[in-house]
């Protein structure tokens, strides 16, 4: 059985609720009023507290009033305050849950796009829209699902007051923050902002493209004609805003040139080294080059060469670099042999990347078995007495 405590407590829950359902626009503006001013900052549980346990039964009615009174701005700044009280809570996700299921999103989207509706009720419902988006990635995929970014950024766009479109850049942030599968279409929905006539619009839009735009990664082609017309504005921080996000997109265009040059200069690397390959080749049209490659002609091994260098197989040596027809020179740098040391690779063996033997220059400019005959060396022979 129920102790005394509970019973009244159970009972003034229920006079406050029959209280609230049989007031009108001005006994629920004051009802209202006390609930603000008294539980402003309170946890779930106090909530429960206050309410006997029934705090879900006063948001309920508060939900829909809201969805029936909307349109007609009947205290509705009140109710979406008290509604934040709500959702604001810690330990709230009962109450956020209870919230979206009768489509509480829809609603504050539509909030904002009704003329009626004074700026600060438009303004209540961005922090609403704020405190769903911060309760994770869940809920920002169902703003956006909503076409919730088309309804925030043309109120961004109209607003007149500079708070509330403050407000409405907060709200972009976050859902552009921890959103991979809706991030493009906010990132598009700022883009989309910055031709617009609101001065203050376009700036904020700016400030939220720079931190978007490491987000995203590629810069959208649509972004440079746009902020090089928001240059042409007569507005000093929108130019400075717009001045800013040139300069972190160029410097984030450096840093990712930065990061691929090691992959750039890989493939550079292996063309310039098939290029001269193909070149000595087609020179001299030397039998090694097809031993090389194991091609028993040269038409052959024009075929095998790509083959050969996507799976690792060099088949000129790196230290080796064309010299005109017929001749080889060491590359500086690279290691030499002896004069007169054999040359492996004129010998047919493949040769790997990275495996480079020390060789000397072919016997002949013809690459024939012949050797070369013996190099004056410059001292004639002594005679003898």
């Amino acid at each position: 059985m129920t102790s005394i405590k509970e019973q009244a407590a159970i009972s003034r829950l229920l006079s406050f609720l029959q209280e609230w359902d049989n007031a009108g626009k001005v006994a629920r503006s004051h009802i209202l009023d006390k609930f603000i001013e008294t539980n402003q900052g309170k946890t779930a549980p106090e909530l429960e507290q206050e309410f006997s346990q029934g705090a879900s039964l006063f948001l309920v009615r508060l939900t829909t009033s809201l969805r029936i009174t909307y349109m007609t701005d009947s205290c509705l700044e009140k109710l979406l305050r008290s509604i934040g009280i709500f959702l604001s809570a810690v330990s709230s996700n009962r109450y956020l849950i209870e919230f979206l299921e009768v489509g509480g999103v829809l609603t504050l989207l539509e909030i904002l796009g009704l003329e009626k509706i004074k700026e600060e009720a438009k303004k209540e419902s961005v922090k609403l829209l704020q405190v769903i988006a911060n309760s994770g990635r869940t809920y920002k995929e169902l703003i956006c699902e909503s076409y919730g970014v088309r309804s925030i950024a043309e109120f961004l766009a109209k607003s007149k007051s500079e708070e509330t479109q403050e407000e409405v850049q907060v709200l972009l942030d976050s859902l552009v923050h921890g959103n991979p599968k809706y991030q493009n279409q906010v990132y598009k929905g700022l883009i989309a902002l910055l031709p617009c006539e609101s001065p203050k619009a376009q700036q904020l839009s700016l400030q939220t493209l720079r931190t978007a735009q490491p987000i995203i990664g590629t810069t959208h082609p649509s972004i440079v004609d746009c902020v090089l017309k928001v240059l042409g504005t007569m507005h000093l921080e929108v130019q400075y805003e717009a001045v800013q996000h040139a300069k972190h997109v160029h410097a984030s265009a450096l840093l990712e040139k930065e990061a691929n040059l090691g992959k750039e200069a890989h493939f550079s690397y292996v063309s310039s080294r098939w290029q001269s390959c193909l070149d000595l080749q087609r020179k001299t049209r030397n039998p090694w080059f097809c031993k090389a490659l194991g091609a028993k002609n040269y038409k052959t091994s024009v075929l095998l060469a790509p083959w050969k260098w996507l799976h690792g197989i060099s088949t000129v040596p790196s230290h080796r670099v064309d010299q005109g027809p017929g001749r080889l020179r060491c590359a500086p740098g690279a290691a030499q042999g002896p004069r007169g040391a054999a040359d492996t690779v004129g010998q047919g063996e493949l040769q790997t990347a990275g495996q480079d033997p020390q060789c000397s220059p072919p016997a002949c400019r013809c690459f024939c078995s012949r050797p070369r005959p013996p190099r004056p060396s410059g001292k004639r022979a002594g005679v003898s007495g």
